[in-house]
Parts: structure tokens; sequence; C-alpha cells
């Protein structure tokens, strides 16, 4: 789209392998570089040169209690 937002819903390590493609990253090593926590958001922006992650991992949307839970 050349307008307007588009929204995705996925598995975090999908996500974690979308953001390193488009940031030029090795995507092999997805879980050393990118943590995109369960449930989070993240915001790329489509600029002129490229992609630019804005946000990542954004968890502040969760009641405390569910951002303090194990293995999340």
């Amino acid at each position: 789209y050349k307008e307007g937002n588009i929204l995705i819903v996925s598995h975090k390590a999908t996500i974690r392998i979308i953001i390193c493609s488009l940031l030029g990253m090795d995507i092999g090593r997805y879980r050393d570089r990118v943590n995109a926590l369960a449930g989070s958001i993240s915001v790329i922006k489509f600029a002129t040169y490229g992609p630019m992650l804005e946000v990542l991992g954004d968890r502040h949307y969760m009641p405390q209690h569910l951002r303090d839970r194990a293995g999340t």
C-alpha cells in the first residue's frame, strides 16, 4: 500500500524475522538481534530512505501483572 496503515498479527518469532528482514539484518540471528516480547506492539514506518523501527516491544497497554508473568 502506498498510503495508510497495515496491521500484522503473528507469533513473536515471525515478527522478529520480519523486522530483521526489513532492517537488513541477518534473519538467521533474529533471536540474538531483536527482542519483541509476547503480546507486544512494534511499529515500522516506511519513509523515503526505507523502513524505520519506531517502536519495539511496547506492552504498556497491558496490566502490570500480565507484563510481569514469566515466559512473556
